[in-house]
């Protein structure tokens, strides 16, 4: 079983500040063992907002952010997901409800493609949208 990490799972195993970083390092250990995924996407919201120069306690620059990112994904058990799957596939997404949650649906959609489960800290994703959703959603 592989684990998609969420880009707020990486920040907060990363940002010793971060209100879920001790959940986020419980959970590593268990996601090494089984394996863990990261894709194009959460890796660009990773970069995206851990790397803001606003960001309290992140590197302050887009590069350095990709850097410490790239070390993670040098770590035992880590995968990594093209971003093989579309919205566009009635079967897999056959109800679109909301723009807010598009990217964690499609999200979850890509870790059911993948035989694996979605981690996540976010609590508003409706699972059932996607075949298989409800199993493989995991809310941390």
């Amino acid at each position: 079983m592989i684990y998609l990490l969420d880009a707020n799972v990486l920040i907060a195993l990363i940002d010793t500040t971060h209100a879920h970083h001790a959940a986020a390092v419980r959970f590593f250990p268990i996601a090494q063992r089984t394996g863990w995924a990261t894709c194009p996407i959460v890796e660009n919201a990773f970069i995206r907002i851990f790397g803001r120069p606003g960001y309290r306690n992140g590197p302050g620059t887009p590069d350095l952010a990709r850097t410490l990112l790239a070390q993670y994904c040098a770590a035992p058990g880590h995968r990594f997901l093209p971003d093989d799957a579309t919205l566009l596939d009635l079967p897999r997404f056959p109800s679109l409800r909301g723009s807010m949650s598009l990217t964690d649906l499609y999200l979850l959609g890509l870790a059911v493609k993948h035989g694996g489960r979605f981690a996540t800290f976010d609590a508003g994703i409706d699972a059932s949208l996607v075949p298989g959703g409800e199993t493989a959603l995991l809310k941390l």
